[in-house]
């Protein structure tokens, strides 16, 4: 089963070696990857990148492809709830993916609809499209009522956008560039990473081997590497606070820190 073009990955401070002229510049958007495929007039399905079919959780965007997207066509996306001025919302949109209630499931879609944004076309009326470049194969989508990224001529003015509305990132997509059905750099996943300097209270080795830090506020992060489990240790025998810098995307609306990374040892700080 084919699988959505997963993106590379680049840091801001990369963009200066980047020739921001061989890049469309778009939005980065906070949901669910999703492919589209029509089989047939009546024939529908919308997988995620896991492979699983997940049409019964989003009528509402089954019924909007089916008024646009011709029989015998593949289109990538992402499905997205909340605010599209900010990517979407993705703690939103988990409450309806593993939902199974049909009455549950047709009340969201109406008083909380999703939306699916269109990246790419990969098949057009049986004819595939991956090898094309990527401006032809978004020829398909002139005069066709679907919804497609927010685009910025720069990658600073995106760059702008994201800071300004908080959003998650933006997405380079290499002009003239090919669709693969694996992770490519010919899509750059550009992020805003946040950045937090937190105290350590407490030190543990999981069952599994791995190297956990308990922090200040409930923040729990995994550690990685030994020699910065050690010496964090030793800072805590030595009756200091650990102070360590922790990266994260967002924060939730349970303030919970969304997808924390243990980024470096900032020292230890004395007792006062």
């Amino acid at each position: 089963m084919e699988t959505c073009m997963l993106c590379g990955l680049a840091r801001y401070s990369m963009v200066n070696e980047l020739a921001e002229k061989d890049y469309l510049v778009e939005l980065k958007y906070d949901g669910e990857r999703a492919l589209a495929h029509t089989k047939g007039v009546f024939d529908f399905e919308l997988f995620n990148r896991r492979g699983r079919n997940i049409s019964v959780q989003f009528p509402e965007i089954v019924e909007a492809i089916r008024k646009w997207l011709p029989p015998n066509c593949m289109v990538d996306g992402e499905i997205v709830a909340g605010n599209l001025e900010r990517g979407g919302d993705f703690q939103t949109l988990q409450k309806r993916t593993h939902l199974q209630d049909k009455f549950k499931i047709s009340l969201l879609s109406k008083t909380a609809p999703a939306t699916y944004i269109v990246f790419d076309v990969l098949k057009w009326i049986g004819q595939d499209l991956t090898n094309l470049p990527l401006e032809e194969r978004l020829e398909k989508l002139k005069e066709r009522s679907c919804n497609r990224p927010m685009c910025f001529n720069t990658i600073k003015d995106g760059w702008s956008y994201v800071q300004t509305k908080e959003c998650e990132g933006l997405i380079l997509k290499r002009k003239g560039s090919h669709y693969s059905y694996s992770r490519s750099d010919n899509w750059l996943k550009l992020k805003d990473i946040k950045k937090l300097i937190v105290e350590v209270v407490q030190t543990e080795i999981t069952i599994k081997g791995g190297f956990k830090l308990y922090c200040e506020n409930g923040i729990k992060v995994a550690c990685g590497k030994r020699e910065n489990f050690e010496h964090i240790k030793e800072l805590l025998g030595a009756g200091l606070k650990p102070l360590v810098e922790i990266a994260y995307l967002e924060t939730t609306e349970k303030d919970n820190l969304r997808q924390p990374v243990f980024s470096r040892i900032i020292g230890g700080k004395a007792n006062v």
